[in-house]
């Protein structure tokens, strides 16, 4: 192979393995539509589609802040703008547990005042029917609220708003009297005074022992506010109030700008809806510290085709195909005689267009012609027709009359040469 064909070669591995790398590393998952309740993918009454447009309409229209997306894989600090706001709506699944968080809820009703039985999660169904909402299987209340790398992103200025309509480890609610007033304990957030929930609800657990209540029911917490190092957990006892359906009653719209806050990224939290995406292969490798490696495997391999294709010393050298094309189409009629016609045939052809040659060359023609050219052939007869000739007789027949053809070619020439001298007699 040439040194040029083996620079291309070279060059397009290199490419290929480059594209494969990237191709791996990008993630190509393209988001179905979720229906689970508060999901910023589900477009309907339930889902928190319209917070994330709107969020990402207004702050579109002010230059200099930052827009929202879609939080696919679990909290890290590191991977976290350090004021970012995570909404977290109605999760299925926690992180530190996320088979009990997705486990269905029992089914059967139980007597009004009755302790709940133990539920399949491990943790205890606390009361009765009325004070849970929707039976949701409660949690571990001994489990920290937030893992390690959740709360070290809180602590470094980060912002949870987590919305729960059931239980969520060391945080439940329970619901309220229908007519229990909503009234804000705490001066926060201006133009947030009336929260008008489709189901009341309170939290509880002792998670709240260090919040502080914002918005009361009666003398329960309906939204609470942990506040964490530089940041802080807002608790939503009422994730309804962000969703589609009722995102323009009361002030709840007033309540999704106050918690996004004016210049903070904004993030909706999938993972916990079941839209989780895995690290990449170029994200694992930089991770690991092979990002300079595979940078200079690269320039390396550049390298090399570079000085592939630099030519060291003389050239290499090409020989042109200089053999005649005459040859070929010989050697094929040759092969299409050979199979088409018996020897004596061939011969009779051959002997046919001797005679018809020295004809032309000497302008005799009928038996004058044939006479020359068996003078020519020394006496050549040609086989009868039908006749057939062994390979012996065939080679003897074909020499003489190649021999009588190069004879009557060089009979031609000197006639031809006699014929322009006695031109140039008589022009003289």
């Amino acid at each position: 192979m040439k040194p040029r064909g083996r620079s291309v070669l070279a060059l397009a591995a290199v490419l290929y393995l480059l594209a494969t790398v990237v191709w791996l590393g990008i993630e190509r998952r393209s988001p179905r539509q979720f229906l689970a309740p508060g999901s910023a993918l589900n477009e309907g009454e339930r889902g928190a589609s319209l917070a994330r447009a709107y969020l990402r309409a207004r702050r579109r229209s002010l230059p200099g802040r930052p827009g929202s997306g879609l939080l696919t894989r679990p909290v890290v600090a590191a991977e976290l703008p350090a004021d970012a706001v995570v909404f977290r709506l109605e999760p299925v699944g926690v992180p530190w547990q996320p088979r009990r968080a997705a486990a269905p809820a029992a089914k059967g009703k139980s007597k009004k005042g009755k302790k709940g039985k133990k539920s399949t999660d491990g943790g205890t169904d606390g009361g009765t029917d009325e004070d849970t909402d929707e039976k949701k299987p409660r949690l571990d209340r001994f489990v920290p609220l937030l893992t390690a790398e959740e709360e070290e992103w809180v602590r470094g200025g980060g912002r949870l708003v987590l919305g729960i309509a059931g239980g969520y480890g060391p945080v439940w609610t329970e619901k309220e009297p229908s007519l229990a007033r909503l009234d804000k304990a705490y001066p926060l957030w201006p133009g947030v005074e009336a929260l008008r929930p489709p189901v009341r609800r309170s939290l509880r657990g002792p998670a709240l022992g260090r919040a502080q209540a914002v918005v009361l029911a009666g003398e329960n917490p309906v939204v609470a506010r942990l506040i964490l190092g530089a940041g802080e957990v807002v608790l939503l006892a009422c994730p309804e109030v962000l969703e589609n359906g009722r995102l323009a009653v009361a002030d709840h719209l007033a309540l999704l700008e106050a918690l996004a806050g004016p210049r903070r990224p904004v993030l909706f939290d999938e993972a916990t809806h079941g839209l989780a995406s895995s690290t990449g292969l170029l994200a694992l490798l930089v991770r690991w510290g092979l990002g300079p490696a595979l940078l200079l495997a690269g320039l390396a391999a550049l390298a090399g085709v570079f000085r592939q294709g630099v030519r060291v010393g003389p050239a290499e050298r090409d020989d042109p195909d200089i053999r005649s094309e005459a040859v070929d189409l010989v050697d094929s009629l040759g092969e299409l005689y050979d199979r088409a016609l018996s020897r004596g045939q061939a011969i009779r052809l051959y002997w046919e267009g001797f005679v018809h040659a020295v004809g032309v060359d000497s302008g005799l023609s009928g038996p004058a012609a044939v006479a020359r050219a068996r003078e020519l052939a020394a006496g050549f007869a040609p086989p009868a027709a039908g006749e057939d000739l062994s390979r012996e007789g065939f080679e003897r027949a074909l020499a003489t009359l190649n021999v009588a053809n190069r004879a009557a070619r060089k009979s031609a020439r000197k006639l031809s040469r006699r014929r322009d001298q006695d031109g140039q007699h008589d022009a003289a």
